[in-house]
């Protein structure tokens, strides 16, 4: 059986500003950091446990073209994606 994957309020939020913020410096920049983001959700979903703890519970799996991490814990069978952040910058409370 597969994992549940729950994306938090928090890093929705912070997908949504870093698409707005990408798409003002050029259109379709936003959809391509999109696209980054799922292919790095899509290898968390496929094998979770591959990545490796950072801090805490929480695992990192960064982007390979822009400077996001996405941020993620596994409970039981569901993966909660805590934060979409930017590498330089520190988690929201």
């Amino acid at each position: 059986m597969g994992y549940k994957l729950i994306i938090k309020t928090g890093a929705e939020l912070d997908i949504a500003e870093a698409l707005d913020w990408y798409e003002e410096q050029r259109e379709g920049l936003g959809v391509e950091l999109l696209e980054a983001i799922d292919v790095e959700i899509t290898r968390i979903e496929k094998d979770p446990e591959h990545f490796q703890m950072r801090y805490r519970d929480f695992r990192i799996v960064f982007t390979k073209r822009f400077p996001y991490g996405i941020h993620y814990t596994i409970e039981e069978k569901k993966i909660f994606v805590h934060a979409v952040m930017k590498t330089i910058r520190k988690p929201r409370n």
